[in-house]
C-alpha cells in the first residue's frame, strides 16, 4: 500500500531533521511551503507536520511557529508523591460516570458519578511531561493513611495522546495508587500517565 501524502512528507522532514538541516529551535517550512515543494494539497501538509508535533520532533511556539523540537531528555520516576518541581498546563474537573475498577475501589455502582481531576504537566521548556489524574467521590481532598500501588502499560487514549503531544495509540507508563483513610474507606485513586518514551519507573 502506498503511504499517504502526509506521510511521505512527513517522512521527508523526519530525515531532514536527522540530517541537520534544521537545528533545534529552527522553524519548519511553513505549510503554504510545504505545499508548493511537496505538491500537496493543505491538508496533507499539516497533516505532516501534526504527525511530527505527535512524534515530539517538532513542537509549536507563539509568534514563531512550528520548530524543531530540543530532545526530551529521559526521566526516571522514583517517587511519585514528591510535588512536581516545574511548570503546569490545563487544569479540568469534570464529573463522569465511574468504570468498574472505580465502582470497586470506592465501593458504588458501576455509572455512578465521581469527580475526575486531571493535570497536564509540563517540562521546564514548556512540553508535556506527563499526566496527573485523581478520581473522588465529591472532589474534596482528604487525608489518606494507607496507599497501594500497581504500575502498568498500554496504548495511550486519543486524548492522553493530544495532552502529552504524543501519537495515538503510542505506550504509556501508568503509575497508579488506590488510597484509603483509616477507616479503611477508599478517598481517592491517583495516577500518573507518562509517555514510556521519555519515562522509566523505578519504584
Amino acid at each position: 500500500m502506498r503511504n499517504p501524502p502526509s506521510r511521505r512528507v512527513a517522512d521527508d522532514l523526519r530525515r531532514r531533521i536527522t540530517a541537520g538541516e534544521w537545528a533545534p529551535g529552527e522553524r519548519i517550512p511553513s505549510r503554504g511551503q510545504l505545499q508548493q515543494e511537496y505538491g500537496v494539497g493543505p491538508g496533507a501538509a499539516q497533516r505532516a507536520v501534526d504527525i511530527l508535533r505527535e512524534e515530539g520532533i517538532a513542537v509549536g511556539r507563539p509568534r514563531t511557529g512550528v520548530v524543531v523540537a530540543d530532545p526530551v531528555p529521559v526521566r526516571t520516576l522514583t517517587d511519585p508523591d514528591i510535588p512536581w518541581p516545574y511548570g503546569r498546563g490545563e487544569r479540568t474537573l469534570d464529573p463522569i460516570a465511574a468504570s468498574p475498577e472505580l465502582a470497586i475501589h470506592f465501593a458504588i455502582d458501576p455509572g455512578a458519578p465521581v469527580l475526575r481531576e486531571r493535570i497536564d504537566m509540563l517540562d521546564p521548556d514548556g512540553r508535556p511531561s506527563h499526566v496527573a489524574v485523581r478520581w473522588t467521590l465529591d472532589g474534596t481532598r482528604r487525608p489518606w493513611a494507607e496507599q497501594r500501588r500497581e504500575v502498568s502499560g498500554r496504548p495511550a487514549a486519543r486524548d492522553e495522546a493530544v495532552l502529552l503531544g504524543t501519537a495515538a495509540g503510542a505506550h504509556v507508563l501508568v503509575c497508579m495508587a488506590v488510597r484509603w483513610d483509616r477507616g479503611g474507606r477508599v478517598v481517592e485513586v491517583v495516577e500518573l500517565v507518562l509517555p514510556a518514551d521519555r519515562w522509566r519507573i523505578a519504584l
